[in-house]
C-alpha cells in the first residue's frame, strides 16, 4: 500500500516568500499603493485583506494609518506573519468570511479569487462585507482567451491561480450582477513576466511555481494571461 504525497500550494513554499519578499503576487506592494491612490479612502478606514497570507499588505496599510485586518485559510503562512500584522490576522475562508455584513470600507483581494474553488459564492461574501458605497479591489490573472474556465482542484496540480483565471469580461459581469460599479481597471501584463525572472534570479523554475509544467509552457507560448488591477464600488 503506497500513500501518495500532497503537495504543498505553490504558495506557501518557503522558496516563493523568499523570492517575492512575502507578498506572494505580481506587482507585490507597489501595485497595491497604486490602487490606494485611486482609492480615495478616508485614515482610520476599516480595510479587510482578502488573502493575506503573513500579512505582508495588513502590515502596510496598518502604517498607511488604517485600520486593517487579514484573514487566510492557509495555517502555515498565517503562523509565519511579518511582524507588524502578528495580532491582526485570522484563520478564515474567503468562501465564509468571518465577518458581519457592511463591515468594511474597503476589501483588497490580490491574486486571491482564482484560487478560491467557488469564485462565485467567495465574490458574494466580499461584497457582503462591504460597506455602501465601499471599495472593492481585485488584483489577479486573467484569461486572454474565451475557454471555458478551468479549477485547479481538477487539474491535479500545484494550486495555483492561473488554472482558476478569469477572463475580463467574466470579471466584469461578476461585479455587475453583484451591483458593483467598476470604477477603474487597468492591464498590467508586464507583472507576470517580472515575477518569472525573480523566480529565475533566484534559482526557481518558473514552471514549477507558477502553473503546472505542461501548462505553463503552453500557455507562455500562446501569450494566454495577463494580470489585472480592477476597482468597483458596491452601489
Amino acid at each position: 500500500m503506497s500513500l501518495a504525497v500532497q503537495k504543498s500550494p505553490a504558495y506557501e513554499l518557503p522558496e516563493l516568500r523568499d523570492a517575492l519578499e512575502a507578498a506572494l503576487r505580481p506587482g507585490g506592494l507597489l501595485l497595491t499603493e497604486r490602487a490606494l491612490g485611486q482609492c480615495d479612502l478616508e485614515p482610520d478606514s476599516r480595510i479587510l485583506d482578502v488573502g493575506c497570507g503573513p500579512g505582508k499588505t495588513v502590515g502596510h496599510l496598518t502604517r498607511r494609518g488604517f485600520r486593517a485586518v487579514g484573514v487566510d485559510r492557509s495555517h502555515y503562512l498565517l503562523g509565519n506573519p511579518v511582524s507588524e500584522a502578528k495580532s491582526l490576522l485570522i484563520n478564515g475562508r474567503v468562501e465564509e468570511l468571518p465577518f458581519t455584513s457592511c463591515q468594511f470600507r474597503a476589501v483588497f483581494c490580490e491574486c486571491v479569487l482564482s484560487l478560491v474553488q467557488d469564485c462565485n459564492h467567495a465574490l458574494s461574501e466580499i461584497v457582503r462585507v462591504l460597506e455602501p458605497e465601499g471599495i472593492l479591489v481585485w488584483s489577479d490573472v486573467y484569461r486572454r482567451d474565451r475557454l471555458p474556465e478551468v479549477e485547479a482542484y481538477q487539474r491535479g496540480c500545484l494550486i495555483n491561480c492561473f488554472q482558476g483565471a478569469l477572463s475580463l469580461p467574466r470579471i466584469f459581469e461578476m461585479l455587475q450582477y453583484r451591483k458593483c460599479e467598476v470604477v477603474q481597471s487597468e492591464t498590467h501584463d508586464h507583472l507576470l513576466k517580472e515575477t518569472a525572472a525573480r523566480l529565475v534570479f533566484a534559482g526557481l523554475d518558473p514552471g514549477d511555481h507558477l502553473p503546472c509544467r505542461s501548462g505553463y509552457q503552453s500557455a507562455k507560448r500562446k501569450n494566454q494571461f495577463g494580470y489585472v488591477l480592477v476597482i468597483a464600488r458596491k452601489k
